[in-house]
């Protein structure tokens, strides 16, 4: 049997690539199948937010966005629920409110918001991570929302003066 002491703390920090969509999980790295899917934000860290998860004992890392080329440009910590058990059953996605616990669920969180994040500390007294803490993603509280913008701000924009492609590369003789 799996005892563990079980903590639900609010950390407060700035969102990263959220992926927080209910009907919407991210595929897990390398993975395939619909049950390796996890809800997921990396959450920007002032030195308050790293004491505290540090003191926690993660079984994950605080990362360093400097050293990892991260949108961050500090330390991060990477929040996941899978989106499914084990055996394959259906979780409910994170809890996702506004300022005043309204439910916004489905919103698209774009990278710079401020947000809460609960997540829920269970510590393990077995396993690979025995005397660790595995931390939950439960809920993220947005207290000042940066909109998403999909595709739109990422796709090119015409560059003037730059390179232009020939018309019919057929009729190039380029001597070969």
């Amino acid at each position: 049997t799996e005892r563990s002491l079980e903590t639900m703390p609010i950390v407060q920090g700035t969102a990263y690539w959220a992926k927080l969509d209910p009907n919407n999980p991210a595929q897990k790295y390398q993975t395939t199948s619909r049950e390796d899917t996890e809800w997921c934000l990396d959450l920007g860290l002032d030195t308050k937010a790293v004491k505290m998860i540090e003191g926690m004992n993660p079984s994950a890392s605080v990362k360093d966005g400097k050293k990892k080329n991260h949108a961050s440009g500090g330390p991060f910590f990477k929040f996941k629920k899978n989106a499914f058990t084990r055996d394959g059953k259906a979780l409910p996605a994170p809890r996702v409110v506004d300022a005043q616990k309204n439910d916004i669920s489905g919103t698209a969180i774009g990278n710079g918001s401020k947000v809460n994040v609960l997540f829920r500390a269970k510590e393990m007294e077995q396993g690979q991570w025995e005397g660790k803490s595995v931390f939950y993603l439960d809920a993220v509280q947005v207290l000042e929302l940066v909109p998403y913008e999909g595709g739109a701000s990422e796709d090119f924009s015409a560059v003037d003066g730059g390179y232009t492609g020939e018309e019919d590369f057929a009729t190039e003789d380029n001597g070969l």
